[in-house]
């Protein structure tokens, strides 16, 4: 009995470009995995690990300076889709976009919504605000 973690699978047979994959258990219930589908999961393994790793460097620290300013331009197409699903959405009284600054070297935006916590609300406003986020 071998006790191995995925990323050592992968590892050895990103060392062996000859091999085609590996048998796990082999015998009457054998998983055969091929190299191809090791790749891949390992490939999207390492991107979600990335995303974590940014997403903890974009937290906020203890210690960190935080400046809240006001846009000088409005994204139109930020704001629109945003403002259409809170106009339908009950209890929602204001919502004010700023720019959030961290550190002097790190923009964001900061949408305020005045209104019931909601986490459907949340994700649909996330959702909405996405397609403009993606590319910044």
């Amino acid at each position: 009995i071998m006790m191995l973690r995925f990323d050592d699978f992968a590892n050895m047979l990103q060392k062996n470009q000859e091999a085609s994959g590996l048998v796990l258990n082999p015998g009457e219930n054998s998983l055969r995995l091929e190299s191809a589908l090791i790749q891949s999961v390992k490939k999207q393994k390492d991107a979600m690990l990335q995303m974590q790793k940014e997403r903890q460097a974009a937290q906020i620290h203890p210690g960190d300076k935080v400046t809240i300013v006001e846009p000088t331009v409005l994204p139109d197409e930020l704001v629109d889709p945003i403002c259409t699903l809170l106009a339908d959405a009950p209890g929602v009284g204001s919502a004010y976009l700023q720019i959030m600054i961290v550190n002097d070297t790190r923009k964001s935006y900061l949408l305020i919504l005045d209104g019931p916590k909601d986490e459907k609300l949340f994700a649909a406003v996330a959702q909405a605000a996405r397609p403009y986020l993606a590319g910044r």
